[in-house]
């Protein structure tokens, strides 16, 4: 993967997350939680997909994607640490809100979450230099 490669697809993931995050907010004020924090669990994995491809990887799974973010990314402190615990949590109540019965958590917990999101992607942003990306 060339680095213009590289720039388009972390372009391309930063768009997809923020369209995942729309969604995410819109879910949550409708009251949908479960659908909700779906989609912010995939407005944050496509954030870390995003870092990940910029160092030229392209892993073809979820658990590839978390294991190079953790190795590259957060063990290394170029992101904060917290960010690495947000994205394990939002993926273990994406996984029960996808296939569980119950799930919970409240609407204050998917905001909190949402503002996490929100600087994460503020973060991956600045990391990567691009200015002009939706937040």
């Amino acid at each position: 993967m060339n680095e213009e490669n590289r720039r388009l697809n972390a372009q391309a993931e930063i768009e997809a997350s923020a369209e995942a995050m729309s969604a995410a907010e819109a879910l949550t004020a409708a009251g949908l939680l479960r659908s909700a924090v779906s989609r912010l669990y995939y407005a944050m994995f496509h954030l870390v997909r995003a870092l990940v491809m910029s160092h030229g990887f392209d892993p073809r799974t979820h658990e590839g994607v978390e294991t190079l973010f953790g190795l590259h990314f957060v063990r290394t402190r170029t992101v904060d640490v917290r960010f690495g615990k947000v994205f394990a949590h939002l993926q273990r109540f994406r996984q029960q809100a996808d296939y569980g019965p119950l799930l919970a958590l409240s609407s204050e917990d998917v905001i909190r979450d949402i503002a996490t999101v929100r600087e994460f992607s503020g973060e991956v942003r600045r990391i990567l230099g691009i200015d002009d990306a939706p937040a």
